[in-house]
């Protein structure tokens, strides 16, 4: 198993979790370390889609070993990306800001359930990061 019981279990909390959908979104993840300043760049969920069908034939999942309430958050962010690829593999996709959205409610869902300084500080952090000119 690659995802933690923490990571897992917030995923079960809030009705997300199929074991079937997270063994395959386990086998397409992989794992850096994010003490590594330079193995943080690779974090992510990549989909690969058709270009003639617009559907979505597979994706990648980065994520950092869980190790702290700010791995686990970013662990979260990614996985819900991975989930929505999941639900559309074989499916037609258009990118839109819902899936962005939805990714970071799951953030701001795992920040109230979990209040610390460092996260807190942490979300404000990815707040800031949010302009017109952000993806």
């Amino acid at each position: 198993m690659k995802y933690s019981k923490r990571i897992n279990n917030f995923f079960k909390e809030h009705n997300l979790y199929d074991e079937v959908m997270f063994k395959y979104l386990e086998n397409h993840t992989d794992m850096i370390d994010y003490r590594d300043i330079d193995q943080r760049m690779l974090i992510g969920c990549a989909y690969a889609i058709n270009e003639k069908t617009s559907k979505v034939e597979s994706f990648r999942i980065c994520i950092p070993f869980d190790i702290d309430d700010i791995t686990t958050l970013i662990s979260i962010h990614e996985i819900v990306h991975g989930i929505i690829g999941y639900k559309h593999l074989n499916k037609k996709y258009k990118h839109d800001i819902t899936v962005e959205a939805l990714s970071m409610l799951y953030e701001y869902i795992y920040i109230y359930e979990h209040p610390s300084d460092k996260l807190i500080k942490y979300g404000k952090y990815l707040d800031n990061m949010i302009n017109e000119f952000s993806d």
